[in-house]
């Protein structure tokens, strides 16, 4: 229960998604969800929900339309052999249409599986000894 109820509380994420500026949990269901750009030139924000969440077992979410970024994801939570946790971890992100957005989709696109690859790492890590640390 440790696990999930550190994914849940979601200002939690950039603790160890290394993608993400910030999240700012709102009420139990909203947040505001704030990507960290290359150059830093500009926020990129996108509201969402939680649209299903079963406590220990599972949380999914989804952006809210009319956001700049279209997201989604879910985490499943599962009792490993001993004393873990299995998750797993699917997340997708699709950036506005037009230029501005293919622009970010030429950015995350080609990075993006990696990415989510490390974070779950970082995850890992930081459940286990407290500190995220650089994943290469």
């Amino acid at each position: 229960m440790e696990v999930y109820d550190f994914w849940r509380k979601l200002d939690n994420l950039p603790l160890f998604m290394k993608h993400l500026k910030s999240v700012e949990q709102v009420d139990n269901n909203f947040s505001r969800w704030t990507l960290k750009t290359p150059i830093d030139i500009t926020d990129i924000t996108w509201d969402a929900t939680i649209i299903f969440d079963k406590r220990g077992r599972i949380i999914s979410w989804k952006s809210l339309p009319g956001s700049m970024i279209s997201n989604e994801g879910e985490v499943r939570f599962t009792d490993a052999p001993g004393n873990g946790t299995i998750i797993h971890v699917a997340i997708t992100y699709q950036p506005p249409i037009g230029g501005f957005g293919a622009s970010i989709a030429y950015i995350l696109n080609p990075l993006f599986r990696e990415m989510v690859k490390n974070d779950v790492q970082s995850f890992k890590t930081y459940m286990e000894v407290g500190e995220a640390i650089e994943v290469s």
